[in-house]
């Protein structure tokens, strides 16, 4: 199984997500009721993690999809982000105050995404790179101009 829609539609998708997800959390005012108490922390947890995976999805090199390294990077890139949104609903004006619940709550949604992430890379590996175009940018990294000669 692969995850093949082009690259322009994942970054597109995720840069429409962020947004919605920025505005989202800073709108003023903003009171939600739900059956559960503290439904604000079911939505926090679940934005985020959706977050997390759309990051990874929308990366810009696919060929990392599998390197641990690079999920982990989205990890941090995803709790920074967190952070940074939570911190911000203190800016006086938008009627929002700092959480620390929501931000417990956006955090273990990120790290519940990057499980998801860590999953998927299993099941839906990423294409491999032909091996004639990894030996050309290779050729091409390497390739150092030589002066040319006065005949």
């Amino acid at each position: 199984m692969r995850l093949a829609l082009p690259l322009w539609l994942w970054r597109s998708g995720f840069a429409a997500y962020a947004i919605l997800l920025s505005t989202a959390t800073h709108w003023p005012r903003l009171k939600i009721t739900g059956p559960v108490p503290r439904p604000d922390l079911w939505i926090h947890f679940t934005a985020f993690g959706l977050f997390t995976v759309a990051l990874n999805l929308a990366r810009p090199y696919r060929w990392l999809w599998q390197d641990p390294r690079a999920q982990t990077a989205m990890l941090a890139y995803a709790i920074a982000y967190a952070w940074v949104d939570e911190s911000a609903q203190a800016i006086p004006g938008l009627g929002r105050t700092f959480d620390p619940a929501d931000l417990a709550a956006n955090t273990v949604g990120c790290l519940l995404g990057a499980l998801v992430v860590a999953g998927l890379s299993r099941v839906c590996p990423a294409k491999p790179l032909p091996a004639a175009t990894v030996s050309a940018k290779t050729s091409q990294a390497k390739a150092v101009p030589q002066p040319a000669s006065d005949r």
